[in-house]
């Protein structure tokens, strides 16, 4: 039997479980917050979709960065939209399928493209244009 005043080291070697999951937590939003942001520029990387996962990582790991991120002009009030009221604005609807339509052009104009890789884009253009317009939208 197992005396009460001996000790049984844990399995995570020193280190706090709940600080590892903070530390993970937290670079997974610092991740996200990046590529959301490259997504404002870059017309096949999803926007939105980034902001809230990072909302979600900065809510269990900082709540600093979490209400920097709700706060902040430009990239809080699509988050806010989402989680108060399960909404996309038209406008980045509309920019959405803008920037779809013209890197669908593009591919598919293009003589080099292979033919898996256009029917891959026009698969994921599909999927990405059918959530957005069938979810709510707000002005």
């Amino acid at each position: 039997m197992f005396s009460r005043s001996r000790s049984i080291r844990p399995l995570s070697h020193g280190f706090e479980l709940s600080g590892v999951k903070k530390i993970f937590y937290l670079s997974a939003g610092l991740v996200s917050l990046g590529l959301g942001v490259l997504g404002i520029f870059l017309p096949m990387l999803p926007t939105t979709p980034f902001l809230l996962f990072a909302a979600i990582c900065f809510g269990n790991s900082s709540s600093h960065f979490h209400g920097w991120l709700l706060g902040h002009p430009v990239l809080g009030p699509p988050i806010r939209d989402w989680r108060e009221r399960g909404v996309i604005r038209t406008g980045p609807k509309v920019t959405a399928t803008a920037m779809l339509g013209t890197s669908a052009a593009m591919l598919f104009l293009s003589e080099t493209a292979p033919v898996a890789g256009q029917a891959a884009f026009g698969a994921f253009a599909a999927f990405v244009l059918l959530f957005l317009w069938t979810r709510r939208g707000s002005r």
